[in-house]
């Protein structure tokens, strides 16, 4: 073994490295996709699905689900109120959810609410409605968030869009499916040479 690999692998399974797949081998999600929810107060915390991954995550002693992982997509939801509840009233660990997949519903605001998810590192909000950067921006309060999806947004219209993003959240290892690399981030500033910082 050479020098440090040793640390290196070990690296790799520390919980910001963890991707979308690392998160479905921890534990099945949570899922209430595919429900045309129109706000989160809908969700029947009975009636997840099974049929996508075909198993639900285990229930705990409190009758509570054993899950790192929520998925949301495919619904018409416009906000993300009520989310902390939902997450406190669905799981048996709520600070280990690590991954929401908010994929295609109609949000245009990101909520207050989903910066109060602590260890979240996973979000999709592709084929949603967000319009702004400024939007976006919230996301830095969510320090451990490395992997996000917005694609499919009117934000992807923007000049340099990806440019942007990844100046907005030096957080981030992965956008849109995509590994932001070390050489991306150096070249930042000769791309986007005007941008002043968002508030």
């Amino acid at each position: 073994m050479t020098p440090g690999h040793g640390n290196r692998t070990r690296d790799l399974w520390k919980p910001y490295h963890r991707d979308e797949i690392d998160e479905v081998r921890q534990g099945s999600p949570l899922d209430f996709s595919f429900n045309r929810l129109k706000c989160l107060d809908e969700i029947k915390v009975e009636n997840p699905r099974s049929d996508r991954i075909l198993k639900c995550p285990p229930l705990g002693p409190t009758n509570l689900y054993y899950s790192r992982s929520l998925w949301l997509s495919y619904n018409k939801l416009t906000s993300l109120r009520g989310l902390v509840e939902l997450v406190n009233n669905l799981l048996e660990q709520p600070l280990a959810l690590a991954w929401i997949d908010l994929s295609f519903n109609k949000i245009r605001c990101l909520d207050d609410e989903l910066f109060l998810i602590p260890n979240l590192r996973t979000l999709y909000l592709h084929g949603n409605c967000i319009f702004s950067l400024v939007e976006v921006s919230k996301l830095r309060k969510v320090d451990k968030l490395r992997n996000l999806t917005l694609q499919g947004n009117p934000l992807e219209s923007m000049h340099k869009y990806r440019s942007h993003v990844v100046n907005t959240l030096p957080q981030l290892t992965k956008l849109d499916f995509v590994v932001v690399c070390e050489e991306e981030r150096q070249l930042l500033p000769s791309i986007l040479p005007y941008v002043p910082p968002l508030p």
